[in-house]
């Protein structure tokens, strides 16, 4: 970035696989940004003047898949695609929410669990500002000792392992993060970024899936951790 309140920060691009559009230059690519809006199929391609000879497309996410998004872009005319979040000012994150289907024509909010960066509403020392802190999946087990625990891949954050027993109030019993020096270089110089994740019923292994590092397979000790 060259000019506005990002200036001299980089960031890491990759060339779209599978059946995407191909876009003319591979490697370095530069130009003016565009907000071209959604752009998904059937959306109105904003600034469409000034993407039509070129240009690098902002494009927000949700709605349909990035392959919609890229294929309407390149259509317009864009070099390069440039996916953001839309991101609400008041509450940039979210966490886990519990819910009490007892009812179900009547579900009940019983809880929300956070993590210190996904209830911050603004960048902490503690957490990095590029960093993405929301939950992505989960899975619930019972175990053999009557308890209910949830299994999380949050991003940044990490792994996490929540006792859910009491659905009003859930408590973390476990978590892998790591950003230390070691960690780092071990995962080609990149933060972990856990995406989804894997519990093997009544056993003590937890395999999440890293979008910088690959696959991780941990191993839950204590109590409710399995058999072995």
């Amino acid at each position: 970035m060259t000019s506005g309140p990002l200036a001299g920060e980089s960031y890491p691009a990759v060339e779209l696989a599978g059946d995407q559009p191909k876009f003319a230059d591979i490697g370095a690519v530069s130009g003016d940004l565009v907000w071209i809006g959604r752009a998904c199929d059937g959306d109105e391609i904003l600034n469409a003047d000034a993407i039509a000879d070129g240009g690098i497309a902002v494009v927000r996410r949700g709605a349909c898949a990035f392959r919609d998004k890229n294929f309407n872009a390149a259509a317009a005319g864009a070099d390069a695609v440039v996916i953001a979040n839309n991101i609400s000012e008041d509450t940039p994150w979210s966490g886990l929410r519990i819910w009490d289907y007892s009812d179900p024509e009547n579900p009940v909010l019983a809880s929300t669990f956070d993590t210190v960066c996904s209830a911050s509403p603004e960048p902490i020392p503690e957490c990095d500002p590029f960093g993405t802190y929301s939950s992505h999946n989960v899975v619930v087990e019972d175990t053999e000792d009557g308890r209910v625990k949830a299994y999380v891949s949050w991003y940044y954050d990490g792994m996490l392992v929540l006792d859910v027993t009491d659905p009003a109030n859930p408590v973390e019993v476990a978590r892998f993060f790591d950003n230390s020096d070691e960690f780092l270089a071990s995962n080609g110089g990149l933060p972990h970024d856990f995406w989804g994740v894997r519990k093997a019923p009544g056993e003590p292994w937890i395999y999440g899936s890293d979008r910088n590092g690959g696959l991780y397979v941990f191993k839950e000790k204590g109590a409710g951790g399995g058999n072995n």
